[in-house]
Order: C-alpha cells, then structure tokens, then sequence
C-alpha cells in the first residue's frame, strides 16, 4: 500500500495534477495502477490517516485522493460520492484526535488542528462527542470538495448552523457504501451496514448492480448462505446493530494497525467507540489489548477490573491479564490465575472455543497471532512460563493440560 501511495504522489506531480493514462485499470491490480479494492483500501488509508506517509502535507492528500476517485471513475463510480458517503465516518476519527489530543503524532497540522478545537466548546461526554459526530458527517456530506480533502474547518458561524444529527437520503449513499463495505471487509459481513447486506443479496439474486457498471462490481467473495444467515442475525437482534456494528467496523480498521506496529493508534479507535457506548464489555477488552505492546500496566488494571470474581470467566480476558504478567515479569501470579481460571472458572462441557486476536509474549515481545481456540493458547502460554521459570509443579499441570487437548487445537506454535 506504501509503494501505491508513493504513486500516486509522484505521478500526479509529475503529471501536473493529474494521473498518468499509460496505464488502464483493470479489475485487479495492473503495473503501477491499484485495482479497485486497492483504490478503496487507500481511501480508507487516507481518511483514516492523513500523516501515515504523507507528513502532513495536505495538499499532498488532496491531490493523491483526487487520483484515486479518477481511477473509480474508470470504473464507472462517481468518485466524489464514493468519498463523501463511504468516508465520512472514518475522517472524522482523525480530526477528533486532533482535538481531544492536539500533541499526538498523528493529530492534523497544528494550523488544521487550531480551527477543528474551536468546532468542540463542550466537555468530553457521550452526548457532546455524539452531536460533534453528528455535525461532522453532515458537514462532510454537503462541503465543497476542496474543503474535504484538505479537511479544513467551517467557520464557527457555519458549524453551528449544522444539525446535530445526519439526516442522508439513503437511496442515494446506501449503494456508495455497500461498495465500500465489499472493498474493504470482503470476507467480514459481520462489520458491513444492514444496507449493504440487502444489496449484496439482490446482486446474488437477481444481479442488480445499484446502477453501477459491471466494471465496477467484481464477482461475490461471500457464500449466500452465510449471507443470509447475517441478514437473519440483524433482523432478530436490530436493538444492538448500531452499537456493534461500529465496533465491528472498528475492529477491522484496528487489525491492520496493530499488524504494522500502530497500536496506540488503534487504541484510539476503540477509545472513541468507548466514548459513545461506555458499557460495551467486547470494546473495553479490545482497547485494553490493544493498549499490552504499548503500556502492560495499565492494560493490566483494564482487565483486572473486568474478571468476573466468583464466576465463569472470560478466556479472552484471562489470557490477556496473564500476557500483560508475563510482559511485566509476574509470572507467578499470572500462573496463579491461568491454573485458578482453568480448574474453577472455566466451562468444561460443551469445551469452549473462541476465535480471536491475541498477543504471543513468550519471546518476551508481543507478536499479534490468531487463533480459533483462546484457551488452548492460554495452556501453550502457561506451559512455556512455567518451563522456562523452573516451575515445576505448574509445568507438570500446563503439559497434563496440552496432552489431554486435541492435537490440532494445542496451537503450540
């Protein structure tokens, strides 16, 4: 994705603002030129991160987005609408970074930054950051397109005039979206907008392409009957669908972040989703993961505080709050609460497997690693700490406990 950013800088400056035609798009990547999945990937890169390659450089970004909504439009995709519905949301996290945290650095330029801190005159709650959002994304939807590539503020006059929630006519965005949603989470249906699962089914069913060219819709990555099956799943549970399917979007953004070392970026997200919905057990623990390469001891105090004392606990929060003793040198207590876990909280039948994220420490640095089965993982940990510390007793119990799962779920890799 580096070498395709670089790209498009280069090129439109050499072209004189404009991207080279030598090369004609494809739907999959081709020569210098990013196939449509990679277009969007990029949007999402840029919007997400305005300084990630770029430093800054504003006009810069504007200029490589405006080659990448051309190349969409080679598609057949009106790439200003492309931006303005499928984008909204995502640039809105780093300018609200720029506000709550004008030193980190990755907040705008300072410039950016001051006009932004002026649109915000409320205390941190739930309710001000809702409205700001709110604000944010009808502004984004009707700016003129200069200001949204550059990010740069409305006047305070004009800021005041939004309404604080984001009316959309959804016959015009929901299509914009669905692409974005099948570009960037091709396999993970899990974190698409109900819209775009209705859409994904008529495109099964009946082949209606939302008005785009065929060009632009590449062939369908998902089975319909898992398809369906989340169409289901969000009818029977519509009450929770805002809530999680903005963690969900969140999560996915988030993987590729701690993939490449940016974990207190990705702490953020989840801490702006934590702002809005304070009492989301799953995004605490993710902010709380997300937080152990960067800063063990704090993370610790996260998970602590959400063992379910005299209960069934979670494995996904055990095996964190153990990594984070490993990190930290305290592996005789993380022993302790691995065995206490494993011979008094744990279900036994049906055995419990849970696929997740996790952060491999017996190296004595974090590597991100996934798993389908968290307590098999947290036995593999278990038995090389106690190992390596001449733990005996332990390392007797954690080998009892691999030689009894089955092979394939050991993960003693």
């Amino acid at each position: 994705m580096i070498s395709y950013i670089r790209y498009y800088v280069k090129s439109s400056v050499r072209e004189g603002g404009s991207l080279s035609n030598a090369t004609r798009p494809t739907k999959t990547h081709t020569g210098n030129e990013p196939g449509i999945r990679e277009a969007y990937a990029l949007l999402s890169t840029f919007s997400l991160s305005p300084r990630l390659v770029l430093n800054g450089d504003m006009t810069e970004r504007a200029t490589a987005i405006r080659g990448i909504i051309r190349i969409l439009g080679r598609y057949g995709i009106d790439g200003d609408s492309a931006f303005r519905y499928g984008f909204a949301y995502e640039s809105a996290l780093p300018v609200l970074r720029s506000i709550l945290t004008p030193d980190h650095k990755d907040s705008l330029p300072e410039q950016l930054a001051i006009r932004w801190q002026r649109t915000f005159d409320a205390h941190v709650t739930p309710n001000a950051l809702d409205m700001w959002v709110g604000r944010f994304l009808n502004w984004f939807r009707n700016a003129p397109m200069d200001q949204l590539l550059e990010l740069q503020a409305p006047d305070r006059e004009q800021w005041d005039k939004l309404p604080s929630f984001s009316p959309m006519d959804e016959d015009i965005a929901s299509p914009y979206i669905w692409l974005r949603d099948r570009y960037l989470f091709p396999t993970h249906p899990e974190a698409w907008n109900t819209a775009s699962l209705h859409h994904e089914y008529r495109y099964m069913e009946s082949g209606d392409l939302n008005g785009f060219s065929e060009r632009a819709i590449l062939p369908a990555t998902l089975e319909p009957n898992t398809l369906n099956a989340h169409i289901a799943r969000r009818a029977a549970h519509s009450k929770q669908d805002e809530a999680r399917r903005l963690y969900e979007n969140i999560y996915y953004y988030a993987i590729p972040l701690l993939k490449r070392g940016d974990s207190d970026r990705a702490a953020e997200l989840f801490e702006f989703h934590l702002a809005q919905h304070p009492h989301d057990r799953q995004a605490r623990i993710a902010y709380a993961f997300c937080l152990i390469p960067l800063n063990p001891e704090n993370a610790e105090w996260q998970l602590s505080d959400m063992l379910n004392i005299g209960g069934r606990q979670d494995p996904l929060v055990v095996y964190d709050l153990c990594s984070c003793l490993v990190l930290q040198g305290s592996h005789r207590r993380a022993l302790q609460i691995a065995r206490h876990y494993w011979s008094e909280q744990r279900e036994h039948i049906p055995r419990r497997t849970v696929s997740a994220h996790l952060w491999d420490v017996n190296n004595g640095s974090p590597v991100l690693m996934e798993t389908d089965d968290v307590d098999a993982c947290l036995a593999a940990m278990c038995a090389r700490t106690s190992e390596r510390y001449r733990q005996e007793e332990d390392t007797l119990f954690w080998q009892g406990i691999l030689e009894e799962l089955p092979a394939q779920q050991s993960t003693d890799e």
